[in-house]
């Protein structure tokens, strides 16, 4: 049901503002952790990935959220026992979250 209502409120989103409103990772992110909670990652990858699109248009590809998106795409990878691309996206979302702590 949480899924469901999630994708309601980004569809009124989506059709509202567009495909590209800087509000829609939020809603992305939602739809991808209540997927997890039902453990449908191939599903979630999907939105983690319009996720990690719109975030990178718009904060660029060196944020910190763009860093935890990665992260749980690694997460998601992992979950399915896909290690090579666990590690691919757990890599390059350390290496953010490092540069992150630098600027600190």
């Amino acid at each position: 049901f949480a899924v469901l209502c999630e994708l309601k409120q980004i569809q009124l989103l989506r059709h509202d503002s567009g495909y590209s409103d800087h509000r829609t990772p939020v809603e992305l992110s939602h739809i991808a952790a209540a997927l997890f909670e039902l453990s449908w990652y191939p599903l979630a990858l999907l939105f983690l990935f319009e996720q990690l699109r719109i975030e990178q248009m718009f904060l660029g590809n060196g944020h910190v959220l763009v860093a935890a998106t990665l992260n749980s795409i690694g997460q998601a990878y992992q979950y399915q026992n896909f290690h090579q691309q666990n590690m691919s996206h757990f890599t390059k979302a350390l290496k953010l979250f490092r540069i992150s702590d630098d600027k600190k």
